[in-house]
């Protein structure tokens, strides 16, 4: 048995306060590692020296020769009445930031200077801290922090869990063994209205130093998509389904590991053994951060779902199935820890959540409200749910500095076509983009593009092909859409009844030639179900067409794709598909070469892969349609738009305010 770890040890104190003169001059700051000459300093830290009021500040060595008065002694405030008037109305205007600002002006006298930096950083900490609590990225932060207490209580339960659940077993290290690293990792919790719900302490292993094939041999394993995920909300609001969510305590401690692989203990949790060594853990289970960890608990959870008597569904390998005898479903889609369980009715949920708590230590978040930063609400009277993310849109434009922006109507200057600038760039545009945070804003972008807002999906796409090269243009752009997400950050993807819950209506399109840059086209299709767009694609085409025919023929092929992967996802839930099922096109051409082998000169040189579309024409599983180019949601996206034709896309997707 495992002796119970002690307490961990005491922390050094906080930095005395900024009025405490009795401290000695700090010794020069060591060099520091690459990683950290690469994170920012923080720029509220201010180096100016404090003076007590009631000393006289330093006078300036005697000199024989008085110099000549210069620019100087003309600017200083100092010189004569006028400007010692209007530096005790500045020295008042300072004091009363800086007492806003939590720093009182009684203890301390600065130079204009230095106060002005540190009022304007110690008042902009003091709003961040209000809106968002920093978030320690080290344990001696967290046990330094205004927040120790939660960050202690966080750790100690994180570690009660391992205790609880026989993670590892401290021994002494053997000889020639190379330990991987751990180290704590901390996050805050919060609901949809951006309230706190927990403090949370993570202990992860530093699984980049483990050697494949002898720390470990297969690391894969899958997740759920998100187009999945709408589509089962759909079901749920066109059936009227009952769906909760339950969340599977420290899931990856689950997973039975393998391999042999010793830890470094966690960071203020060390244990010796009688002579002084430092014991090392011998890890019994996965752990966050392993390479095998996600594997070995995708395997577990796999494990009891059978057992239970679920089955996987073969198009989705993290959606499970339970069926009894009288033909009441449960269906569970899973996404790492978080699992939604959806049914008929309250008490076939609550069965299996009994099932699951038997296995699995588990918290029940009843009634599904939140998902991967996702809001959901139900309104049961009119059948409908919701997707929002507004909350993170907010985030996101505090986090840019874009709160206060001026609203557009479009993602995108209607028409824009942006080109690669020249390689290399010049000095002005390195200049202009080195503190620009261009790939941060991308990977949010994206993010919100892919999750609830099908309408900004070409405009980030597009933005992420200059990744490597972006200039001025390119962050113009991005401020643009940022200032288009600011006034559309209430639009919400809704699904709602259908007298045919699994009826899919599919559009695709393309915008031959649109990048300047290589030629090729983009593609851009939409799979609706229950009035909302449950999955959609805005993707360059990997190869340049010919023609619009051949443009447009690719773009449909790729939403045939999607539109054969949901049919086999839900006839493996049961549900029958009628065929064949419409695929809405606006280019007649591409119509006729899918529904029969015309337009030879044009088409005869196609990679053979693509004739899959014509294939399924053929077997009656797709019928292909005309449809205008102004009915066509998809044209949102392939190409820049103007604000009418924004707004009317806008609400074919689905997407309400």
């Amino acid at each position: 048995m495992v002796a119970p770890l002690p307490a961990p040890p005491a922390v050094h104190p906080a930095p005395p306060a900024l009025h405490d003169h009795s401290r000695s001059p700090s010794p020069p700051a060591p060099r520091r590692s690459t990683r950290q000459r690469f994170e920012p300093r923080p720029y509220w830290i201010s180096n100016a020296p404090l003076v007590p009021i009631h000393q006289d500040p330093p006078q300036p060595p005697a000199s024989s020769a008085s110099p000549a008065p210069g620019p100087s002694d003309q600017e200083s405030y100092h010189q004569d009445s006028e400007d010692e008037q209007g530096a005790e109305i500045a020295h008042q205007v300072w004091g009363s930031v800086l007492e806003a600002a939590g720093i009182y002006p009684e203890y301390v006298e600065m130079e204009m200077g230095d106060a002005q930096e540190l009022a304007f950083s110690a008042a902009h900490q003091a709003y961040a801290a209000s809106s968002e609590l920093p978030v320690p990225k080290t344990f001696k932060q967290a046990m330094a922090g205004a927040e120790k207490a939660q960050w202690e209580e966080a750790c100690q339960q994180e570690i009660a869990a391992h205790m609880e659940n026989g993670t590892w077993q401290l021994v002494e290290l053997p000889h020639g063994r190379t330990p991987v690293g751990s180290r704590w990792v901390f996050h805050i919790k919060r609901t949809a209205d951006g309230s706190i719900e927990r403090y949370k302490a993570r202990l992860v292993a530093q699984g980049f130093s483990q050697r494949p094939g002898w720390d470990y041999v297969e690391s894969f394993a899958p997740t759920i998509r998100l187009s999945v995920v709408r589509a089962l909300f759909a079901l749920v609001a066109a059936d009227d389904l009952e769906c909760d969510s339950i969340d599977i305590t420290t899931a990856f401690l689950n997973g039975d590991l393998e391999e042999e692989i010793y830890m470094k203990p966690p960071e203020g949790y060390e244990q010796y053994s009688r002579d002084g060594r430092l014991l090392y853990c011998l890890l019994l289970k996965a752990l966050y951060g392993l390479k095998q960890g996600g594997r070995q608990w995708y395997l577990k959870l796999s494990e009891v779902m059978k057992e239970i008597g679920f089955r996987k569904v073969r198009s989705e390998p993290c959606v499970y199935l339970w069926e009894d005898s009288t033909g009441g479903k449960v269906v569970v889609p899973t996404y790492v820890d978080d699992c939604h369980i959806i049914g008929k009715t309250k008490e076939g949920i609550q069965h299996i959540k009994a099932e699951l708590q038997r296995h699995f230590k588990l918290r029940d978040l009843g009634a599904t409200s939140w998902f991967l930063g996702v809001d959901i609400k139900r309104n049961r009277s009119t059948h409908t749910i919701t997707l929002s993310q507004r909350q993170y849109i907010v985030d996101m434009l505090r986090d840019f500095g874009m709160e206060d922006c001026t609203p557009v109507k479009t993602p995108m200057v209607p028409g824009l076509r942006l080109e690669k600038p020249g390689s290399p760039l010049s000095a002005e545009e390195v200049e202009f983009m080195k503190d620009k945070p261009y790939l941060r804003a991308i990977g949010k972008l994206t993010w919100l593009a892919n999750g609830t807002r099908p309408d900004i999906a070409y405009a980030a796409g597009v933005l992420a092909r200059f990744n490597n090269c972006a200039g001025k243009a390119q962050w113009t752009a991005v401020k643009h859409l940022l200032c288009y997400i600011k006034g559309t950050m209430d639009y919400k993807l809704q699904y709602g009844p259908h007298p045919h819950p699994t009826a899919f209506t599919s559009f695709s399109d393309a915008d031959y030639a649109g990048d300047a840059d290589s030629a090729k086209s983009t593609t851009g299709f939409v799979l609706l179900m229950g009035g909302g767009a449950v999955s959609w694609s805005s993707k360059l085409q990997s190869r340049v067409a010919r023609s619009t025919t051949e443009a447009e023929f690719i773009a449909g092929e790729s939403c045939t794709r999607d539109m054969a992967f949901f049919r086999y996802i839900f006839e493996d839930l049961g549900y029958k598909i009628a065929l064949p099922q419409a695929l809405g096109m606006d280019n007649q051409s591409a119509i006729r070469v899918a529904k029969n082998p015309e337009h030879q000169g044009r088409m005869k040189h196609l990679n053979p892969i693509y004739y899959g579309f014509r294939e399924q024409v053929e077997a009656g599983e797709i019928s292909p349609h005309f449809v205008p180019t102004m009915d066509m949601p998809a044209d949102i996206l392939t190409k820049a738009l103007p604000r009418e034709q924004v707004e009317k896309a806008v609400s074919m997707l689905g997407l309400q305010v």
